[in-house]
């Protein structure tokens, strides 16, 4: 829970009218102002700069109001309807793209890594069924890449999309 707002800030922005510096600092001052509900403080300190009286900053005195007005439903009612909102959620399908977002953007993300076709070919292009023909033509209907690799991640991922693993026995017999 966060901090209330109904006990003293120990460190406050202020802004100096006189010479225009906004600086933070502990207050010199504190006045109670029982007139702000948000938070029933006004702060003072003397200007690092020119020795003037400061007020607090009115962008931290915005911002205390902010944070008071939004704090949700209050009564029963309306926390109960706040409450059903969630049910039903998540779905299957809320769930599924959930994971998928997880693993795509999350900590364990990997990129596909589409390797450009080249006429000198790689390593992996020995024994390969496209090389010769499909890579080395470069067309507005073929783009250059090593359509193994393509195709090797599309069927990981079909896997994956339809829960699968079957799909990747032929790939993954020959690590068992």
């Amino acid at each position: 829970m966060g901090k209330s707002r109904l006990l003293p800030l120990i460190e406050v922005y202020f802004k100096c009218h006189t010479c225009g510096h906004d600086f933070k600092a502990v207050p010199g001052k504190t006045v109670d102002a029982p007139d702000s509900w948000w938070h029933p403080f006004e702060y003072f300190c003397n200007c690092v700069r020119c020795g003037d009286e400061a007020v607090q900053h009115g962008r931290e005195v915005g911002l205390l109001k902010a944070h008071a007005m939004a704090t949700g439903s209050r009564t029963p009612q309306g926390k109960a309807a706040s409450a059903k909102n969630l049910d039903g959620h998540p779905t299957p399908e809320e769930a599924q793209q959930t994971r998928f977002n997880a693993l795509k953007h999350g900590m364990y993300a990997q990129t596909a890594t589409y390797f450009p076709a080249r006429s000198s070919k790689y390593v992996i292009c020995d024994g390969c069924n496209y090389f010769g023909h499909e890579c080395r033509e470069f067309s507005s209907d073929n783009p250059p890449a090593c359509l193994w690799r393509v195709e090797l991640f599309m069927k990981h991922q079909m896997a994956f999309d339809t829960k699968g693993p079957s799909m990747l026995m032929s790939l993954r017999s020959g690590t068992q």
